[in-house]
This record gives structure tokens, C-alpha cells and sequence, in this order.
């Protein structure tokens, strides 16, 4: 079965719906990088000093690394798991590119791109991006109850739609370089869809790339049955 990163701005709806469809397949897991437990020190610094954006990429494509590696490790021992991940590089790149281009005017953005180039051909390579989309206005509405007390520079109220709008460019470049070099990429635009509806179309994506799942067979029923 495949492996599968689902990508998406905050408020896209990306954990909700991957506990989802973990319910559907009763074989997949769901991966997070930093996977609990990695140098959680060292994440805890850079959560409190994002200024220091070149060694707080190194750290989190460490960590990417980590989880890529947990990842192979998986399907070679059970190759009939599914597996989602909540983000993988393309987002960490984003990110931090998006937060360099508004707080350093872009200063760091060729070493940057050095260190990503330099780390991402050691990941996994995914059988499916599926992006989730939704419009600023929705996004807007979805994160207004997550207030999780942090005020650095990542989480400034003032700074959110400069950051979603370079985080979004940096996305549509990542991800047009992804395709062209062979990744498959679907696109959902859950902006006035509900979890359930969204969860049902990212099912039907994956489906696509199970080539065990039976001909006709409705995207998530019976999944894993041989």
C-alpha cells in the first residue's frame, strides 16, 4: 500500500481528516515529523527561537530524516500498511522559506534552499501528495479557536496574512518543481466542504494508488482484504 503525505496551510483540515481515513483503512498509521520523543529539547529551542532559521531548518529536516527512515523501515517489514503523514518536507521548505522572505527580506534564502537540497534526496519519496486548499477567508475562520498561548514570531496575529501569502507562493513553487519531476500531486479544494466530504475525496484519491483495491469496490470498504 502506498505512502501518502497530506500537505496543507493551517486550517485545511489535515489531522482531522487523516483520523478519518485511518478509521477506513484499519491497516494505515498516521506519522508526524518530529515523530514524539525525537529531540524534543532541541525542537522545544527552536519553538521558542525561530529567528535562528537556518539551524531550526537543519534541526527539522534531522527530524524529517528520522521519520523518513521510520517510514522505509515500515513498509519494507509490511508492505500492506498504509501510511499518512501530516506534512513532510515540501512543508518544512515552505515554511521556512515564507518566514525568511517577510522577517529577513529573503537574506538566508540561498542557504537555505542549500540545506533543503542538500536533505531532501535522503526522504521517502511519496506515491501521493494530496494538497489540501482552502481560501484565506475560510483558513481564517478554521484557526480562530486554536489560540495555543504561543506569541513568537510564527504565531503573531499581525504577521498571519503575510505569512500565509509567502508560504502559499513557496507551495505553488514546490510543488509545480514536485510534478515536474515525476510526483503525483492531487489537489482538493475542501474550502466548502465539510470534514466528512473532504475525508471522502482524499479516500478516493488513495484509492487510486492501492493496486490492491478491487475494481468497483467503494474507496475505503474492505480496504486490506486479500
Amino acid at each position: 500500500m502506498p505512502f501518502v503525505a497530506i500537505e496543507g496551510v493551517n486550517g485545511a483540515g489535515k489531522s482531522t481528516i487523516i483520523d478519518m481515513i485511518i478509521k477506513r483503512f484499519p491497516n494505515a498509521i498516521k506519522v508526524k515529523s518530529p515523530m514524539d520523543g525525537f529531540m524534543d529539547e532541541l525542537k522545544d529551542y527552536f519553538v521558542r527561537h525561530p529567528e535562528s532559521v537556518a539551524a531550526r531548518t537543519t534541526y527539522f529536516n534531522t527530524a524529517m530524516g528520522h521519520t523518513s527512515d521510520f517510514v522505509k523501515r515500515v513498509l519494507e517489514s509490511d508492505p500492506e500498511r498504509l501510511i499518512l503523514t501530516d506534512r513532510y518536507w515540501y512543508a518544512t521548505e515552505a515554511s521556512h522559506l515564507s518566514w525568511d522572505t517577510v522577517y529577513n527580506g529573503s537574506s538566508e534564502r540561498q542557504e537555505l534552499l542549500e540545506i533543503m537540497e542538500a536533505a531532501k534526496r535522503y526522504f521517502v519519496k511519496p506515491d501521493l501528495v494530496v494538497i489540501l486548499e482552502v481560501d484565506d477567508r475560510e483558513r481564517l475562520l478554521r484557526v480562530a479557536g486554536r489560540d495555543d498561548g504561543r506569541r513568537d514570531k510564527w504565531h503573531l496575529p499581525e504577521k498571519d496574512t503575510e505569512l500565509f501569502n509567502a508560504f502559499k507562493k513557496e507551495y505553488d513553487r514546490i510543488f509545480g518543481e514536485a510534478e515536474m519531476k515525476g510526483t503525483r500531486i492531487s489537489r482538493i479544494d475542501s474550502t466548502h466542504m465539510n470534514a466528512e466530504e473532504s475525508a471522502e475525496m482524499v479516500t478516493g484519491e488513495i484509492a487510486k494508488v492501492m493496486p490492491r483495491l478491487i475494481d468497483g469496490e467503494k474507496p475505503g470498504k474492505n480496504v486490506g482484504r486479500t
